[in-house]
């Protein structure tokens, strides 16, 4: 036996799980997608199904647009430069008509000249005209636009029918035709103004076809957004919310095809899992009912003890379990139980533990005893990795305490005059070790003073600063409430712990039991029998319990603090 003056820090092995969970926690929230982890690559904006098909659609129209741009520009080209060539060409044949009708050469310059001043300088410029003998010397010009250079050129390419060259950084285009007496008549016409009229065409083009593309860019965009975004955005966020347990959401079919066939789909699944989740609701409430009536219903006033508990599972059932047991020789066993994990399973594994502590009880007082026998059973019908912690305590006459723990945490008195003890035994979990042996403790209740049991959900919070409640703080919370109000309430002890929850509700089963010892009843007075109801107040799925054990009379110096009249602690 032994009795601890100073609380044991918390054992960090639940650290890590906690932290665990919180970061995942956090990641959720950061992402708003159930199961998210920290750390997932982020979603960018190309891997979104309507940026790809705005991006595809658009670029393709683009490609087909610039494609015709391309060949309507080479096709003007080809079809400008031909009517050139075939304008040049007849002006040609014109000169050489002229030149057979001029009986001599100064006759057929003084045309020549003639024709050229006739022509539009601004309308036609760098237009040439050469006619060349058979060695290739120019034998009439035209003087008003003459230029030698040039005129070499134009002869270099005399024996072509059209040519073109490049001078002065100017393309000149040149259509040549036979003369009279072997000579050659030249014309050539400089590229230049052909060329910007057909720059000034690709360009008026080009922007007929930005526009048009343009155009073709909003109304698929426009398309997109209509038949693919809203519509899949609509079906994430009712997804996003059947995530959540949201089964009622519905999804209204819009859109293209496919999308209206998943929106049925997701319709279709929601009110498959609405009708599932109702039928299991159904058999939860069922079971939290059955969990329930195992609590204890009614109890004695042992002596001078006012007994009170606060339970609230994580889910609708749960792994904690408490029970008060009267004993053959007149004392009562008060039990608190915590089983690995929560839900059904553990819920399980408690009604099993309560049958092996209610048959144990029936032959055996020595809590050390009943633990013994309690892990013996469980080993029998328990797989490996399932356990159990347990604290037995023995209410006996006149304040003496007897108790063994099964790796529950330490029993915790709060005295009359301020100071704190803690109980441990020092005993394995159960289902463990096999023939176990546990060691009772003893210790003595005065008048007023105050008894607890506990469970690890109460302080194994994750706190909103990313550190652990741990036990120490709980129990200088407990502390501080039971001197402030005159012994405490339950329901603000384990109200205050719920504050410290960011989410507003525990992560594991919680159980709280109190036992207090009142002033020695007074000579001729009788103890009598309590029929008091345990009060439940399930709420979101929740099982709150509120068990007391009393006289009905408030102690002489606590009448403010009874917990007879206050609310069941409700889940969050």
């Amino acid at each position: 036996m032994r009795i601890l003056r100073k609380p044991r820090n918390h054992d960090a092995r639940h650290a890590p799980a906690a932290q665990g969970q919180r970061l995942e926690t956090a990641a959720e929230r950061q992402s708003g997608v159930p199961g998210a982890r920290i750390g997932a690559n982020p979603v960018r904006a190309w891997d979104s199904l309507p940026v790809r098909l705005a991006v595809t659609v658009n670029l393709a129209a683009f490609a087909v647009l610039g494609a015709f741009w391309w060949i309507d520009y080479q096709r003007t080209q080809a079809t400008l430069l031909s009517a050139e060539t075939r304008k040049l060409r007849e002006e040609a044949k014109v000169l050489v008509v002229g030149q057979r009708h001029s009986a001599y050469e100064a006759e057929f310059q003084r045309f020549v000249d003639h024709f050229c001043e006739q022509m539009d300088t601004a309308a036609s410029p760098g237009h040439h005209i050469a006619v060349f003998d058979a060695e290739g010397e120019t034998v009439v010009r035209a003087h008003v636009r003459g230029d030698p250079e040039i005129e070499a050129a134009m002869g270099e390419h005399r024996s072509a029918d059209t040519a073109m060259f490049v001078f002065g950084g100017a393309q000149f285009l040149v259509a040549s035709v036979d003369g009279s007496g072997g000579t050659r008549v030249v014309v050539a016409q400089s590229l230049s103004p052909l060329r910007a009229v057909m720059r000034a065409q690709a360009v008026s083009r080009a922007w007929s076809i930005g526009t048009l593309g343009i155009a073709i860019l909003a109304v698929s965009t426009v398309s997109v957004i209509v038949w693919v975004h809203r519509p899949l955005r609509r079906l994430v966020r009712a997804l996003r919310a059947v995530g959540r347990g949201d089964f009622s959401a519905r999804v209204r079919p819009a859109g293209s095809r496919e999308v209206r066939y998943l929106a049925t789909g997701l319709n279709e699944m929601a009110a498959e899992l609405e009708r599932v989740d109702r039928g299991r609701k159904s058999q939860m409430k069922r079971a939290r009912e059955i969990q329930r009536r195992l609590l204890p219903r009614d109890g004695r006033h042992v002596g001078d003890y006012e007994i009170a508990a606060a339970f609230e599972p994580a889910e609708s059932v749960g792994g904690d379990f408490y029970d008060i047991v009267e004993l053959a020789n007149g004392s009562a066993l008060v039990v608190v139980l915590d089983v690995c994990g929560h839900g059904v399973p553990a819920a399980l594994h408690t009604a099993l533990l309560r049958t092996i502590l209610r048959y144990e009880a029936n032959a055996e007082t020595d809590p050390a005893a009943i633990a013994g026998a309690m892990n013996r059973q469980f080993l029998g019908v328990t797989d490996s990795g399932e356990f159990a912690t347990c604290f037995l305590m023995r209410l006996s006459p006149g304040g003496r305490i007897d108790f063994a723990s099964a790796g529950h945490d330490p029993a915790l008195i709060l005295r009359g005059d301020g100071s704190m003890t803690l109980l441990d035994s020092g005993g394995p979990v159960l289902g463990v070790v096999e023939d176990q042996v546990y060691e009772t403790g003893s210790a003595e209740l005065h008048p007023d003073d105050e008894l607890f049991l506990f469970t690890d959900g109460l302080y194994e919070i994750i706190q909103a600063d990313g550190t652990l409640l741990g036990r120490d703080r709980w129990i200088d919370l407990l502390r501080g409430l039971s001197l402030e109000k005159g012994g405490g309430n339950l329901h603000e002890v384990v109200e205050r712990a719920r504050q410290r929850c960011p989410s507003g509700r525990f992560e594991d089963d919680v159980t709280l039991v109190r036992v207090r010892r009142l002033k020695t009843l007074a000579a001729g007075e009788e103890t009598s029998t309590l029929n008091h109801p345990i009060e439940w107040q399930p709420k979101d799925g929740g099982t709150v319990v509120e068990r007391r054990h009393t006289d009905g009379k408030a102690p002489p110096d606590r009448s403010e603090s009874s917990d007879a009249k206050g609310p069941a602690c409700t889940a969050g």
